[in-house]
């Protein structure tokens, strides 16, 4: 092999070990920040669900004039059970059972979550 063959083959073998290093790096970087994206994509997720909420059931204070309850610290299993009963039609309400249907069992939970921890930050 010639000196300018030689040469070439070892810039090519570094240039395919950079090359793989870099690629491994960013698959790395690339799963921990997927990870860190789904955390946050859940937070906002969840948190943009209970936003619907806050237009009746207020925020963290009852709205005024209004007989319809806080979600704030609400336990997360009652506010799951409630939600259950109203897409079941058990609990009287003309709204609530069609937005209780729009739920699964996961975000009832979740949002059931969202609301317990809000309750408890303030």
């Amino acid at each position: 092999m010639s000196r300018t063959s030689t040469d070439t083959a070892a810039r090519l073998k570094g240039s395919a070990v950079g090359g793989c290093l870099a690629v491994a790096m960013l698959a790395c970087a690339s799963v921990a920040w997927a990870a860190d994206a789904d955390q946050a994509d859940i937070d906002l997720q969840t948190m943009s669900w209970a936003s619907a909420c806050f237009t009746c059931h207020g925020a963290a204070e009852e709205v005024e004039g209004s007989r319809i309850g806080v979600l704030a610290g609400m336990p997360a299993d009652e506010f799951v059970t409630k939600m259950k009963n109203m897409a079941a039609s058990t609990t009287p309400g003309a709204l609530m059972p069609q937005l209780a249907r729009g739920y699964d069992e996961t975000q009832l939970v979740r949002l059931g979550q969202w609301f317990e921890k809000l309750g408890e930050a303030q």
